[in-house]
């Protein structure tokens, strides 16, 4: 679940600590989070057939995306205007002396100049930008316990079924012949 959902619950925990709200153009953001779905419930959504686990994140994402973004259906008006209404909100509740608003195409600069660090003489990092190896969706899919688990239980299942299937085989062997 993303923390940004309990970015009150962490700023009442710890009042002083510095909060780094991130933005982008929100149709950027509609068409990432789009490009997200498809491949979280399209591509994947066969291991819910062999993975109770990946039954259980899948209704979970659902649920998410529903407590998130209304009725989980992909309505981009209404998602930007959540997306829009989230921005908002953090910028109210957070005091203006502990909040950056960092739109991540600006780079180190604004970063480095709110956490009082120097710049680094590496490039910014865009590890989840669209189409990069090891975007977010990649490593939640591919790395994660979750998805670990999912495939352990696919493998169990398919290994299963196999084996119905030769026994099925040996049995009706049997009362062919």
């Amino acid at each position: 679940m993303p923390p940004s959902f309990f970015f009150e619950q962490f700023h009442k925990r710890w009042p002083k600590a510095k909060v780094i709200l991130t933005i982008r153009d929100e149709t950027d953001w509609f068409k990432s989070i789009q490009k997200m779905n498809k491949l979280v419930f399209n591509n994947y959504y066969w291991m819910t057939y062999f993975s109770s686990t990946a039954e259980k994140f899948n209704s979970f994402m659902r649920k998410l995306y529903q407590c998130m973004l209304g009725d989980g259906i992909e309505n981009s008006w209404l998602w930007k205007m959540h997306y829009r209404r989230h921005n908002t909100y953090v910028q109210q509740v957070i005091p203006s002396d502990t909040l950056l608003v960092l739109d991540v195409a600006d780079g180190w600069a604004p970063l480095c100049k709110f956490l009082n660090k120097p710049i680094p003489d590496d490039p910014f990092p865009f590890v989840n930008a669209a189409g990069t190896k090891g975007n977010i969706v990649e490593r939640l899919l591919g790395e994660s316990k979750i998805a670990r688990k999912a495939k352990i239980e696919i493998v169990f299942c398919i290994i299963f079924y196999l084996f119905l299937a030769a026994a099925f085989v040996y049995i009706l062997k049997d009362c062919i012949f």
